[in-house]
């Protein structure tokens, strides 16, 4: 037995190794398994939610030119406004 209950070892068919396995009986049930899905699946929709601008941290200023990263959702979208507006300048 481990520190939690079953040790990686003495729980085969979970992927988890008895993880989720909340009323220790061995063996990790669907609805367990659900929830170690949701868990997961939280984590890693937030995550990537955070991703989905990272870009505008590191992209190039266009102030100077009247446009903001932040009215673009797209990475391509701004850089074609900043495009434009560089042209419409004369730079």
């Amino acid at each position: 037995m481990g520190l939690f209950g079953n040790s990686f070892n003495d729980n085969k068919d979970d992927f988890l190794g008895g993880l989720f396995d909340f009323n220790h009986d061995g063996v990790t049930s669907s609805g367990e398994k659900y929830t170690a899905y949701k868990i997961y699946e939280d984590i890693f929709e937030e995550s990537a939610e955070d991703d989905k601008y990272k870009w505008r941290d590191y992209c190039v200023d266009g102030s100077e030119y009247g446009v903001n990263p932040e009215d673009y959702e797209y990475e391509h979208d701004y850089l074609q406004a900043l495009e434009e507006a560089q042209d419409a300048c004369g730079d």
